[in-house]
């Protein structure tokens, strides 16, 4: 349980760390690229106003990035369209290796689209477009060659992406070393109510063993009444609450327990077997499937423990005159490898049930504690404790009027 709990932390720390990554570099790259649509929108616009010719003011400078020189280091060039939507005039003076076909290729290309800014991936190269309208009411296009700008703005992308993925394996490492003194607390609180349940349960034992004798000796001089018989059905369920609590503890303790080589098509055909009797005078009905020669890596006693918990859970909660079935099969029927154990029984007024509390200790879904159905909501947790140490998976649905327990191998 403990390096349960300590990989739990681990996952949701490190899961944490991540999404914060995540959203870090994520509002780096997104400003980093309206950065680069805002200044490449500028240096089109300064274009557009000025009859697709770049002049800059070096009186009134309204762009900070942009200054005298720009207009001999900025690869563009522009072009005017006649009413028909062909290509009037064309200014290139300003771009070199470009031929009449691209230029006609990516005007094509613009004038189809409706966004009146955006980029045009063209071959290898970038280029930013804007459309507009001259002084002459003559609708014009001015090409600005952005594929310097897109190539460092994908460099800084990439470096992000690696920085981000250096520093989350950094932080997985850190949460990793120090998981054990952040979830210490914890441990402590676990190993305490471990001694606690076990200490109780063998201090109880004695109270228990003296009322029952002495109920016993009540009987055998005054005879079985309604009295003694209530104190020693009682004392029965109270005992049977007390070996729970012991066998949850030592099953949380057991995480090296040795598995060995157990044929659990006989133990499930024995259990089932023991139940024969119960489910034939509650009025219900049994129905078995399963498969012989089922080998798996496990503990006799605690799988015989866990089909015997479902069984005895399936038949406290079927409905009258419901059915109880077990069926046990292959995981992989044609490998003829692992085990599928499920469990189910009738239960009509499963429809809203919280089932995903089911393994949850002393939880009961009769939230009035019927009496009829006695239990103390511990079972299902002692199953998923055996289930765990098993190296196994339990999982628990409800499909067709019927509650199911998959437990898989």
């Amino acid at each position: 349980m403990i390096k349960k709990l300590r990989y739990k932390f681990i996952g949701i720390a490190s899961f944490a760390v991540l999404v914060v990554l995540f959203f870090v570099f994520l509002l780096v790259i997104g400003a980093s690229y309206l950065n680069l649509r805002m200044q490449t929108k500028a240096v089109t616009t300064v274009i557009s106003e000025n009859g697709g010719k770049m002049m800059v003011d070096t009186k009134k400078e309204t762009i900070d990035f942009m200054t005298q020189e720009s207009q001999y280091g900025t690869r563009y060039f522009s072009v005017i369209l006649d009413d028909e939507g062909n290509i009037g005039s064309l200014y290139d003076d300003h771009i070199a290796i470009i031929s009449e076909d691209d230029v006609y290729k990516l005007t094509n290309k613009a004038a189809k689209r409706n966004a009146e800014y955006g980029f045009i991936k063209y071959k290898t190269n970038y280029y930013s477009y804007q459309k507009s309208t001259n002084d002459n009411n003559e609708d014009q296009i001015v090409f600005v060659d952005a594929t310097q700008d897109m190539v460092d703005f994908k460099a800084m992308v990439r470096t992000c992406i690696l920085i981000g993925i250096a520093s989350f394996l950094f932080f997985v490492l850190l949460i990793s070393a120090l998981s054990k003194k952040a979830i210490e607390p914890s441990i402590r609180n676990i190993e305490n109510q471990k001694a606690f349940i076990t200490n109780a349960g063998h201090e109880l034992k004695t109270p228990l063993a003296v009322i029952s004798a002495n109920t016993e000796v009540l009987e055998m001089v005054n005879g079985k009444n309604e009295w003694t018989e209530s104190i020693m059905n009682q004392t029965k369920r109270l005992s049977s609450l007390v070996n729970n609590f012991i066998v949850i503890a030592r099953m949380d303790e057991r995480e090296d327990i040795v598995l060995t080589d157990i044929n659990i098509s006989d133990i499930t055909k024995e259990v089932c077997t023991s139940f024969k009797t119960v489910i034939e005078q509650q009025k219900k009905k049994e129905e078995y499937n399963i498969t012989d020669g089922i080998v798996i890596k496990g503990d006799e006693k605690i799988y015989h423990e866990l089909v015997n918990i479902l069984v005895d859970n399936a038949c406290k909660y079927c409905d009258d005159e419901g059915v109880v079935s077990v069926s046990l099969e292959y995981r992989n029927r044609i490998k003829k490898n692992g085990a599928k154990l499920i469990v189910s029984n009738d239960y009509k007024d499963g429809e809203n049930v919280d089932y995903s509390r089911f393994f949850d200790r002393f939880y009961r879904e009769d939230k009035s504690h019927n009496s009829k159905k006695q239990g103390y909501g511990i079972g299902l947790s002692m199953a998923e404790s055996i289930v765990t140490n098993l190296k196994g998976k339990i999982s628990v649905g409800y499909s067709g009027g019927r509650i199911n327990f998959v437990v898989m191998f």
